[in-house]
């Protein structure tokens, strides 16, 4: 029986607020790629590399 409650329980909230949830993961998802990009290793490393050339 425990089983059973438990199953339904998240069914319920799950149905309950889908709307605002997947909006909310949405648009998280979105933020989190445009940092990424905006913060990726590669293009640091390239800046590195470009300062160092210059410094030298």
């Amino acid at each position: 029986t425990v089983s059973s409650q438990k199953l339904e329980k998240p069914i319920e909230m799950g149905s309950s607020e889908p709307l605002p949830i997947a909006d909310g993961v949405r648009r998280r998802k979105k933020k989190r790629r445009a940092r990424a990009t905006d913060s990726l290793p590669g293009k640091f490393e390239d800046h590195r590399e470009t300062s160092r050339a210059q410094s030298e």
